[in-house]
């Protein structure tokens, strides 16, 4: 689906200090900087839900003058916005957002090195992602267990069952747990999964029995009339 890239430069004016622009700011705007367009002309332009055949030169100007983006962005025939075709190109090579590129242009040495020494190690930065990104957004939520008959990992009907609910190598035991895929197999549904060590749960009870031990010093601290 065409994503309105005239509506995203307005929402994009958001700041954590200051709502995005309206469009009738950004018309008043772009009066000042001797482009002027009605507010219902941008209402227009941005209310459009696939790429315009013909564009008018004056919102082309308009916007890209503002904005600093190239003509070919705001028709849809690339991706990234900046005229620098060298910031274009690395974030076409990589698939590196404009931001991220800029971002990494104003680390400073001692920071560019500790990145290079990171990405050096490919396995390590696999790894670091991968967990980083269950640690945002954990799509694995599904307990699984594996079927022989199917040879794949399908939810389980009983999570209290231990037969079902345990996978187990000769040093370690595990939950699977699972997401769905979009694709099936023979008619099956799919599930990706992540085997987490049962032996996590000590960790997690070490950081329960902190937390438990930091309120009863916050407790002791309240009744002796200690600031805390």
């Amino acid at each position: 689906m065409y994503e309105n890239v005239y509506k995203k430069l307005r929402d994009n004016t958001e700041t954590d200090q200051k709502k995005a622009l309206t469009q009738k700011e950004l018309s008043a705007i772009f009066k000042n900087e001797g482009n002027p367009l009605e507010q219902s002309v941008i209402s227009k332009i941005e209310t459009k839900t696939v790429i315009p055949p013909t564009t008018s030169l004056d919102v082309l100007k308009a916007y890209a003058h503002h904005f600093n983006v190239t003509t070919d962005y705001l028709l849809g025939l690339r991706d990234t916005q900046t005229i620098d075709e060298n910031i274009a190109m690395i974030s076409k090579t990589t698939g590196l957002s404009e931001n991220a590129i800029y971002t990494l242009k104003s680390l400073n040495g001692s920071s560019i090195d500790m990145l290079n020494f990171m990405l050096s190690d490919k396995e390590l930065i696999y790894t670091f992602l991968d967990n980083m990104s269950l640690y945002v957004n954990n799509t694995y939520q599904i307990p699984c267990h594996y079927d022989s008959a199917t040879q794949l990992y399908v939810p389980n009907e009983d999570t209290l069952s231990k037969k079902t609910f345990i996978a187990s190598d000769k040093k370690q035991r595990y939950i699977a747990l699972g997401k769905k895929q979009p694709e099936q197999i023979c008619g099956q549904d799919v599930y990706e999964t992540r085997l987490v060590p049962v032996s996590i749960l000590e960790s997690h009870a070490i950081r329960i029995i902190e937390k438990v031990i930091d309120k009863w010093k916050d407790k002791w601290k309240k009744k002796r009339g200690d600031t805390i």
